[in-house]
């Protein structure tokens, strides 16, 4: 199965068709260096940009006081994200989005489109909940073992053909479970970018209360064909 979606351009594209006569302008990581928006930040402030069509680099921290209306696309394709920290980020980012809006002397308008709109993330971050945000985080992190309730260690082998990188990373945990007490390996599972300059890559998540018991697992990797990150910020 293939998730795909439409990107900036598509929306660029659709947008100068609805508003022929609006002054439009696309921002995203295909820009060349005298397109991007650090080269037209002042042009936009000054309102000479109708409609700016942008990723999540126009969420950072950008003071925007002409800006009246705000729609956000997909707000929920982050959340199947299959990480640990895929709500946290949502959360972020959608609240770094919203605050974009309603800086300057004129009222601001928001318009979130997404498929769950009674996804709990998405709600918490619409009407500034932050506290139900976090205590519901913290709960899920309770009790599927993850930070800040363990510590963890990915660790990844890159092997020829997908069986052989199975392979390896289920005898290695045998290896290691038997060798390590107090640790639990989840996993062997593809990486997130399960082919990397043509290797199949494999991974393993081990946590553990007890951080040492995460360093003496790196002293037991085998010399050669292993990676790790030790409090990883995400598992991707």
């Amino acid at each position: 199965m293939l998730f795909k979606s439409f990107g900036t351009k598509a929306v660029f594209d659709e947008l100068r068709h609805l508003f022929p006569e609006a002054r439009i302008q696309r921002f995203d990581t295909d820009n060349a260096k005298s397109e991007r928006f650090e080269q037209h930040y002042n042009a936009v402030k000054r309102g000479e940009v109708d409609i700016l069509v942008g990723t999540q680099l126009l969420a950072k921290g950008l003071d925007l006081p002409n800006l009246s209306t705000l729609g956000i696309v997909l707000a929920d394709s982050s959340l199947y994200l299959p990480d640990f920290s895929a709500t946290e980020r949502t959360y972020q980012l959608l609240t770094q989005v919203l605050g974009r809006v309603g800086r300057g002397h004129r009222q601001g308008h928001i318009i979130v489109q997404t498929y769950h709109t009674d996804n709990p993330v998405l709600q918490a971050a619409i009407s500034g909940d932050w506290e139900t945000f976090y205590q519901t985080e913290l709960t899920e992190r309770q009790k599927f073992h993850f930070p800040p309730f363990v510590h963890l260690l990915k660790l990844s082998c890159r092997r020829a053909t997908a069986k052989s990188a199975e392979q390896a990373a289920q005898k290695l945990k045998d290896t290691l479970l038997q060798a390590v007490a107090d640790i639990e390996i989840n996993g062997p599972a593809p990486s997130f970018h399960e082919k990397l300059q043509g290797k199949y890559q494999y991974q393993l998540v081990v946590k553990s209360t007890n951080r040492t018991k995460l360093i003496e697992v790196i002293t037991r990797l085998p010399a050669s064909g292993w990676t790790y990150d030790i409090d990883p910020v995400n598992l991707l």
